[in-house]
């Protein structure tokens, strides 16, 4: 009897290690499309030199998509000037931040509040323009 006690109470500690392996699995994969997506976005905005509208509405509806969470938790902010490949400042900044939920497994049954159950992912970098102007 003292057994099935112990059992009874550590079965949920030892459940909830496992649930956590499967949500780690499930916010790496959200990972890997994130910056899968945001790959995609530079070499394209490396072709036009520079993001514009239609690079950064693809991106942030089809990450909002891919991933199920609102658009609203989607902030990408990008420089706009086109950049040629041989001038002086041929550099394409870019920030996209993604706020990702349901990071830890059971959070309820240990005691974090949903809002301290998430993080934000932050891709913050540049690239160089590949856009050759044509007269």
């Amino acid at each position: 009897m003292k057994d099935f006690i112990v059992l009874i109470a550590i079965l949920p500690i030892l459940l909830l290690f496992s649930m956590q392996t499967v949500q780690d699995n499930i916010l790496n994969e959200k990972l890997y499309i994130i910056q899968d997506k945001m790959y995609t976005s530079k070499e394209l905005a490396k072709q036009r030199g520079c993001f514009d509208d239609e690079i950064a509405e693809n991106l942030v509806s089809d990450l909002s998509q891919r991933l199920g969470i609102p658009e609203d938790d989607i902030e990408f902010t990008f420089s706009t000037d086109r950049k040629n490949r041989y001038s002086d400042d041929k550099i394409i900044h870019y920030k996209l931040k993604v706020k990702m939920n349901n990071v830890m497994a059971g959070a309820d049954f240990v005691g974090i509040a949903k809002e301290d159950n998430s993080f934000y992912y932050i891709i913050d970098s540049y690239t160089a323009s590949e856009y050759i102007e044509t007269q």
